[in-house]
């Protein structure tokens, strides 16, 4: 027995035998401002004079709102990002730069300038424009825009605010926090690998599945939840968070073990009679392996066109 979940923005309560999602759009009073490009930067003269302020700009950058994601290196599995260094062949990090101010590395102004574009740059690169990592990069490369023209202008300004323990602190933080996801990660790799010797070498129990009765039950108990409670059904059968722009998700019931079916009903049995408008979806049967390939070869020129027309009535 095959339950499948299909996941819209556009579908309505009316669409009959579908499971499907539609999100609210919310108008905001708020306006988002998505940069484009980074700052441009003034043209700093080849001379030593300017080099003492080089700790001072760093300071003030790492201190400023936004900088929480270029605090220290990126680390593929903890961030995410496992494909990082196949894109990014030049990691950089504010921590790198601060450690070769304090070394005194930078003998050159426009080496330490090099560095912070290099951090921009490989945010704009491995990020979505419209990505929070992308975005914060180009608003941080503003603030230094303007910490080097005041460097230049009014170089008696820039020990204002310096607040050289704060950057420290806030350096410190994010190495200690590293650390600690790092030996947390190490920790469940050595129980995993500890709990894979200790399975292998005890006898396998017999997988048991849940009666066709079981299941015909969960189908109807899952048909008619209310809402966004649909989600929690998705994480339980997935092993995963829900991601906002999931289209379908299949899953054979037949041959989940009983305690997956246990954790269904009792989710199910947690969330009766809640209800939220958040959401709205109906069931639809398992689609045939020709249908489905072609639901999803034109999911997107579909979700688009679906988009249009619901905007155009609404």
């Amino acid at each position: 027995m095959e339950l499948r979940l299909c996941f819209s923005y556009n579908s309505s309560k009316n669409d009959g035998q579908r499971l499907v999602f539609k999100t609210s759009k919310v108008s905001s009073t708020k306006n988002i401002v998505i940069l484009e490009a980074p700052a441009e930067f003034p043209e700093i003269p080849i001379t030593t004079q300017y080099l003492e302020y080089i700790p001072i700009i760093i300071d003030k950058i790492i201190c400023t709102p936004g900088s929480e994601y270029f605090l220290r290196p990126v680390d593929p599995i903890i961030d995410q990002a496992f494909n990082y260094f196949d894109i990014i062949t030049q990691a950089i990090d504010l921590d790198t730069i601060r450690r070769n101010c304090l070394s005194k590395k930078y003998i050159e102004f426009n080496k330490f300038l090099d560095d912070f574009k290099l951090m921009v740059k490989n945010a704009m690169v491995f990020n979505a424009q419209t990505h929070v990592v992308h975005q914060a990069a180009l608003q941080l490369s503003f603030v230094f825009a303007d910490l080097l023209n005041t460097m230049l202008k009014n170089p008696e300004d820039m020990r204002k605010d310096w607040n050289k323990s704060e950057a420290e602190s806030r350096i410190a933080n994010a190495i200690d926090d590293l650390t600690r996801k790092r030996r947390e990660r190490q920790r469940q790799a050595d129980k995993s690998m500890h709990e894979s010797v200790r399975n292998k070498n005890q006898p396998q129990k017999p997988t048991k599945r849940a009666s066709q009765q079981d299941l015909d039950m969960l189908i109807t108990a899952i048909s008619n939840l209310s809402s966004s409670a649909l989600i929690g059904v998705y994480e339980i059968l997935a092993k995963t968070e829900f991601e906002h722009d999931k289209k379908s998700f299949d899953v054979d019931l037949s041959q989940l073990d009983d305690t997956v079916i246990e954790s269904l009903k009792m989710y199910i049995e947690s969330v009766k009679g809640v209800t939220d408008n958040k959401f709205l979806y109906t069931t639809r049967p398992h689609l045939p392996k020709e249908l489905r390939e072609i639901t999803h070869t034109y999911a997107n020129e579909m979700q688009s066109w679906l988009s249009s027309v619901y905007y155009d009535i609404g």
